[in-house]
């Protein structure tokens, strides 16, 4: 009913703690904090604003942390829960990481490119997941 409403043209004000709802169903979105207002516009432009092109490359590899932890900080990453996680501007930079990572010995298990949404607009500029 809400996307007939949209659609029409109609004027909706929609609260919603799910952003994939609000990626889909909305125009615009405002993200509010505490009461206040931090950051309005279009999906895009809330993206754009706080990542630029950057994107989170996050890859598992079979070798313990340990083994891992100095090769990811060399490459400006960190390990989260076992996994190292990049920031890239290019979708181009993986390869090389992968490159390095064979290079050093590491045993790739998977590779994930994460694009920024509306949650990680949230989770950036917030500090905090939604379910905190």
């Amino acid at each position: 009913m809400i996307e007939t409403l949209r659609d029409e043209g109609a004027a909706i004000i929609y609260t919603t703690h799910y952003m994939e709802e609000a990626e889909r169903l909305c125009d615009r979105v405002a993200i509010i904090d505490h009461g206040r207002i931090i950051a309005q516009g279009t999906n895009q432009e809330l993206v754009h604003s706080a990542f630029a092109s950057r994107s989170q490359v996050v890859a598992r590899f079979a070798n313990p942390p340990s083994e891992t932890e100095a090769w990811v900080k060399q490459h400006a990453g960190h390990l989260v829960d076992g996994s190292a996680e990049f920031t890239i501007e290019r979708s181009t930079q993986i390869a090389g990481l992968l490159d390095d990572a064979a290079q050093a010995g590491l045993e790739l298990l998977d590779v994930t490119l994460r694009r920024p949404n509306l949650e990680s607009v949230f989770l950036h500029l917030t500090g905090r997941e939604l379910r905190d």
